[in-house]
């Protein structure tokens, strides 16, 4: 098992496709509290997939058993996934698409970080987790896999080679926006965007560029912030590219 999580840790980075125009990069994918039937069958699912680096986000969640986000019983609707709900709406708004509970539930039930999609969804740290508070991998810790002993010393030693690779991705494949979520991971960000100072203060911060990709950093979906910020940066990514269109 040891080596199937290392593995995973260093191979898999995320969902959709890594051709497409909108990137949003999360702090870490969330999961179930339950070792054995919510963390292992990711990894052992990864492993049968053909252990990619990049998954559709649906096919990938059907094989795990997790079918909700993208079907419904009869007579019931997709359940909106929290998370995703804010940056679907940042998605709709910089299409110029109208921002309603439907529009957010058909994008993501038949489109987001899907495999051919124009979205790709990717974590800063690999391992799922059931909260950024809990570390349950202390329980793989050895002489061999001392970095397990604690979440701090896990971040430390995948990060080191994890923020340059993802880096190396913008760079190659040329995202028009990427999107990080989460502000308590500013100084990760900021390594990831070369060393870039974001703004203690402030709902919305100003973007960077990496190479030719836009970098906005806003707070995680499920903060108490408003809806409004997700708003405001759909529609700041949507005059970028207008004006883009503009130029060409």
């Amino acid at each position: 098992m040891h080596k199937l999580i290392t593995d995973f840790m260093s191979t898999f980075y995320g969902y959709g496709n890594l051709q497409a125009p909108y990137w949003f990069i999360g702090m870490e994918e969330g999961c179930g509290p339950s070792w054995e039937n919510d963390v292992i069958p990711r990894f052992k699912i990864w492993e049968s997939r053909g252990r990619k680096m990049i998954d559709d986000a649906r096919e990938y969640h059907f094989d795990l058993g997790i079918r909700e986000f993208w079907e419904a019983p009869t007579g019931r609707q997709v359940k909106v996934q929290r998370t995703w709900r804010r940056l679907l709406e940042t998605l709709l708004c910089a299409k110029g698409q109208e921002v309603s509970e439907e529009n957010v539930r058909q994008l993501q039930a038949n489109a987001f970080a899907m495999e051919g999609s124009d979205t790709c969804l990717l974590e800063l740290l690999p391992l799922p987790s059931s909260s950024i508070k809990s570390f349950d991998y202390v329980r793989l810790e050895n002489q061999d896999h001392a970095y397990f002993a604690s979440r701090s010393k896990y971040r430390r030693y995948v990060l080191a080679n994890r923020i340059p690779k993802i880096r190396e991705l913008v760079l190659t494949h040329r995202p028009r926006h990427v999107v990080l979520y989460g502000t308590t991971y500013r100084k990760y960000w900021g390594q990831l965007v070369n060393s870039a100072t974001w703004p203690e203060k402030g709902a919305l911060i100003p973007n960077y560029q990496v190479g030719e990709s836009s970098i906005w950093l806003v707070p995680h979906p499920c903060a108490r912030v408003s809806q409004s910020v997700f708003i405001e940066l759909g529609k700041k990514l949507r005059d970028i590219d207008q004006e883009q269109i503009g130029a060409e």
